[in-house]
């Protein structure tokens, strides 16, 4: 990763980037240390080690931590970047893409008492999992539902589909919860024949958010 402009192009390591925070994580060594004003604004340019991919965007400083033997500094990026760079460059077994605004991927937490749900909206999707939005009010009723929740999916043009998931991390986002939800493969009926339907989605998605990327100005 490499600062532009004003920064003498210091560069750092890219540690992570936390789509759902919309911020990147960069690591300098203290020689390199940039030493950025909390709040400034800046250039960034994230280089894909593998094959020399690059992609500028703007970003600003949130915050800098100085460690022993490196310099840990926060960016917060553009609405949408952080989701496509980080679905770019973080280290993930499973690409993870976000729903397009107009095409929202829907989801229902089936509860065992008398077919009631609950709905909620993805915030993020792969082959593997979900990141769910859940109102802060509905936490307790979750809860109820143990170490497994009866997912009723509805992606963009098909059918809704059940998937069985674990209800894995939780963490607070405003006025919602957000739950990361791994698919249990030996829970869910036919599992592979609706892991391929999703598959297909987010490779699609995938293709929509890079040419999003590539057709914003340099």
């Amino acid at each position: 990763m490499t600062l532009l402009g004003g920064a003498s192009n210091a560069r750092g390591a890219l540690a992570k980037i936390r789509p759902a925070l919309g911020t990147a994580e960069v690591h300098f060594r203290i020689a390199d240390e940039p030493r950025l004003q909390i709040g400034s604004e800046l250039r960034l340019e994230i280089r894909r080690t593998a094959d020399q991919t690059a992609h500028q965007t703007e970003a600003r400083v949130l915050s800098a931590d100085l460690k022993p033997d490196r310099a840990v500094y926060f960016f917060r990026l553009p609405s949408g970047v952080a989701s496509v760079l980080g679905m770019l460059f973080n280290q993930r077994e499973a690409v993870r893409v976000v729903p397009a605004p107009g095409e929202p991927v829907r989801v229902q937490v089936r509860l065992g008492d008398g077919g009631r749900t609950i709905p909620a909206v993805v915030d993020d999707i792969s082959q593997t999992g979900l990141g769910v939005l859940f109102g802060v009010n509905q936490e307790s009723r979750l809860l109820s539902c143990g170490d497994r929740l009866n997912l009723l999916l509805e992606l963009p043009d098909l059918e809704p589909m059940e998937v069985v998931g674990d209800p894995r991390h939780r963490r607070l986002m405003g006025a919602s919860i957000r739950y990361g939800i791994p698919f249990l493969p030996e829970a869910t009926k036919d599992f592979e024949a609706k892991r391929l339907e999703i598959y297909r989605y987010v490779h699609r998605r995938q293709i929509e958010m890079i040419e999003a990327l590539r057709a914003m100005p340099a």
